[in-house]
């Protein structure tokens, strides 16, 4: 049997998830303490730590700020797939089509948590897609961030196992796609084709730091299913934040089950979890 040192004590559970909350504004659920016990024990194991206490003394030093990394790395959750709630993407193409008549106005996109990057690059192939009609525009920007920095050097990278690629088509797979050898030889990898991956610039951003370093406006601005790592008074104060970067006119996406948070706001309801800015 395990012993005590190797259990996650519910002591140490709460100041680990109190660290996480103070840090990056991210709410870790009681039931998730199993969760939490798994991920930290690989991390341990990295460290050379034989128990959970050690490893909370750590992160609570303050020249160990270093770790706070490594801990949001191992406990956000990275699920995700490309053209993922496609309502979204056709919405795009449609408002695209219109913005792309006017080759002089900026058209700016934000894909504020990217994770390992299927978001913002689907909303790149929806551009492209648009471009074969309009010809493409001069000035058009796509923004991607996240807190895990792991999750964003897959990103940048843009290789993908095939499991990854669900809702890509065959022809979306060969235009936009390099087929390449994969480790796992039972496994096809894909990866983004080069003129697609410079369409989108990857950044660190910790939705819970005073000061974001992105100016705006933006005409779209995608948040799905990132809210739920939040209680409902972060959701609110991040929202804000976002809607203030947010241009007349443009338009807001959230994951399919976060539209409770959008309740009594000044927005114009487009579509299923589709807002516009008055």
């Amino acid at each position: 049997m395990p012993s005590d040192q190797t259990l996650l004590s519910q002591n140490d559970f709460d100041i680990i998830r109190s660290i996480l909350h103070e840090k990056s504004g991210i709410t870790i659920a009681d039931h998730k303490k199993q969760m939490v016990e798994n991920r930290i024990t690989k991390r341990m194991k990295e460290l050379n730590l034989s128990c959970f206490s050690d490893y909370t003394k750590m992160i609570e030093s303050k020249d160990k700020t270093d770790e706070m990394v490594h801990l949001v790395n191992s406990l956000t959750t990275n699920v995700t797939h490309f053209f993922r709630e496609g309502h979204h993407f056709t919405h795009l193409a449609e408002e695209m089509s219109k913005r792309l008549n006017d080759k002089q106005k900026p058209i700016r996109l934000w894909s504020a948590a990217c994770s390992i990057g299927a978001e913002p690059y689907s909303c790149a192939m929806t551009i492209l897609d648009t471009y074969k009609k309009q010809g493409p525009h001069p000035n058009l920007k796509i923004l991607a961030t996240d807190i895990d920095t792991i999750a964003l050097k897959r990103a940048r990278n843009g290789q993908y196992p095939e499991k990854v690629t669900k809702g890509l088509s065959k022809a979306q797979l060969l235009e936009y796609f390099t087929q390449e050898k994969s480790q796992n030889n039972n496994e096809k990898t894909y990866r983004v084709k080069q003129h697609v991956r410079k369409m989108v610039s990857f950044n660190y951003l910790n939705f819970n730091q005073t000061h974001w370093p992105m100016s705006g406006p933006f005409d779209f601005i995608f948040c799905r299913n990132a809210l739920i790592y939040f209680n409902r008074e972060k959701q609110n104060e991040y929202i804000e934040k976002m809607l203030k970067l947010l241009a007349p006119g443009g338009f807001f996406y959230l994951g399919h089950s976060e539209h409770s948070v959008m309740e009594k706001r000044n927005l114009k309801i487009i579509g299923q979890t589709i807002y516009q800015k008055p």
